[in-house]
């Protein structure tokens, strides 16, 4: 199975010590996920997030070892400079980067954004993802006085539209959510905040086998819970390696 969203080092609002990405594959690898795409949390909340996307680079760099790994660096484009910023991420991160993650409602823009667009043009152009992080928690465990509203599906779906040649992964979505984005084919999203009672049967009735990922969250989520969520249904088997593997090697490009 690949992870298509997990964190590497210190949540602000979390007790738990930073996750090194050494430690991170061991927890993922007791889950049976043989391979992920690492995005740097300390990013959401620094004041640029260029020392965290750094820090990852050097991790992978060294401590992936036959674990399958690609990089989301983390870019702010409402920033000045953020361009520099991809270059140095697509020139440090080599080919290990194969998306870039956005967190908009952390980095208080909007996806209508002009900077935005132009973020979306370079990703093209490079041929890798755009990953749109539309929630870091459940919005009821935030902190009082940092409450952070997703970001909406409409605005998602809005931008979807005018980059249709530009795979997209929403990461964090709701079920409630995926319908927002069954029109347009260039979204997928992956299932860590995803649930219900028939979680596969209704999320690929809104997506489809194609536009559906594993995704865990970790290590914010458990990994062993997001990792069950391609066997929480009966599926034929073309339909769950999608889910598990071949989707995330698609949309990262691996093949």
């Amino acid at each position: 199975m690949l992870d298509a969203s997990v964190f590497v080092g210190h949540w602000a609002f979390s007790n738990a010590p930073a996750t090194s990405v050494a430690t991170l594959i061991g927890i993922l690898q007791a889950a049976a996920i043989d391979g992920a795409a690492f995005a740097p949390i300390e990013a959401v909340m620094a004041p640029e997030p260029m020392a965290a996307n750094r820090r990852l680079f050097a991790e992978m760099a060294t401590g992936l070892g036959s674990f399958v790994g690609v990089a989301l660096p983390i870019v702010n484009p409402s920033l000045p400079g953020w361009e520099g910023d991809f270059a140095v991420c697509m020139e440090s991160g080599g080919a290990m980067v194969r998306g870039i993650k956005i967190v908009p409602n952390y980095h208080n823009y909007t996806l209508d954004n002009p900077s935005v667009a132009a973020l979306a043009r370079q990703c093209a152009m490079q041929g890798i993802a755009l990953c749109i992080q539309v929630r870091m928690e459940d919005e009821r465990s935030h902190h009082p006085l940092m409450k952070v509203p997703a970001v909406a599906p409409a605005a998602v779906a809005e931008f979807a539209g005018c980059h249709d040649s530009l795979p997209m992964l929403v990461c964090g979505a709701y079920m409630s959510e995926l319908a927002a984005y069954r029109a347009y084919a260039n979204v997928s999203a992956e299932l860590s905040f995803v649930e219900s009672g028939w979680l596969l049967r209704d999320a690929l009735g809104f997506l489809g086998g194609d536009r559906v990922l594993l995704g865990t969250h970790a290590p914010l989520n458990m990994a062993a819970a997001g990792a069950a969520k391609p066997s929480s249904d009966e599926l034929d088997s073309d339909t769950y390696t999608r889910i598990s593997r071949r989707n995330f090697e698609r949309i990262f490009a691996l093949n």
